[in-house]
């Protein structure tokens, strides 16, 4: 099984393990709605010698006698030019219930991957900006509850040097409504810098909402000849809408979407890759 097909299988069985968990009781007059939309570009001043690409999306819907929409989006384009390279991406996920019990789900995923190969005192450096926003709205904290996750992350690996200094970047940020809020996780190690961050955020009550613009550099100097992967450039998004269950879903429940789905992929797909 490669790695698109394994991925997509986890997260299929656990969009479908959340919805066997909540049986739909009789339809009630609610709304809910969750949306992702997510994108980045990297400016690269290196032509890159080999390029990939992947998108996926996956979604779930269960009327009980509601009305229930999901969609998602994937778009990722690495265009090698002659003084260097630009990756693009996009993803988008929202689902939507309303008039009776519903649950619904969607995830989307775009990926992309790159070689680079420098002389000794050469210089592989890029720009980076993009942007990740969140919205959540329910009508009745009893009958229903929404979700949505954002994440963006870069993964390098030195293969000429394999005891060289793994380096990442990631942003990750969720909203729960009604349920616990956790400020944006931005983690990084090596030579990133990101020179500009903006975290807007509404917490509280039914309608919730967060959008976090950021941009930055990377750039190092090698003493020797490097050939350095790109192994992951990666953009996902996940919503979730539940109304009229015979339980609301609790954060258990949502954090087991999170940690399979969202959080941590960078980590899991580099398990897969090995």
């Amino acid at each position: 099984m490669n790695v698109s097909s394994r991925y997509r299988s986890a997260c299929l069985y656990v969009g479908s393990a959340v919805a066997a968990t909540f049986a739909i009781a009789a339809p009630v007059q609610a709304a809910a709605f969750s949306s992702v939309s997510g994108n980045f570009q990297i400016d690269f001043l290196s032509s890159p010698l080999e390029i990939g690409t992947f998108t996926d999306t996956d979604s779930n819907a269960v009327s009980g006698g509601g009305l229930i929409e999901v969609s998602g989006d994937a778009d990722a384009d690495f265009e090698v030019l002659s003084t260097g390279g630009v990756l693009e991406a996009s993803v988008f996920s929202s689902a939507e219930g309303s008039d009776g019990a519903f649950f619904g789900f969607s995830e989307s995923l775009a990926l992309s991957d790159g070689l680079f190969s420098f002389e000794a005192d050469e210089t592989f450096s890029f720009t980076f900006s993009g942007s990740l926003e969140l919205n959540t709205e329910i009508d009745d904290a009893e009958q229903e509850s929404a979700f949505a996750s954002g994440e963006f992350g870069l993964f390098l690996l030195n293969e000429s040097d394999p005891n060289a200094e793994q380096e990442f970047l990631q942003i990750f940020t969720f909203l729960e409504t009604l349920g616990s809020e956790e400020e944006p996780l931005i983690a990084s190690q090596g030579n990133f810098d990101i020179t500009s961050l903006d975290i807007t955020q509404a917490l509280g009550g039914l309608e919730e909402f967060t959008r976090i613009d950021f941009a930055g550099t990377y750039s190092q100097t090698f003493d020797s000849p490097t050939d350095i992967r790109l192994l992951e450039a990666s953009l996902f998004s996940a919503v979730d809408v539940v109304a009229d269950a015979t339980e609301v879903p609790d954060p258990g429940v949502l954090w087991g979407v999170i940690s399979v789905c969202g959080y941590g992929l960078l980590r899991r797909l580099r398990k897969l890759m090995a």
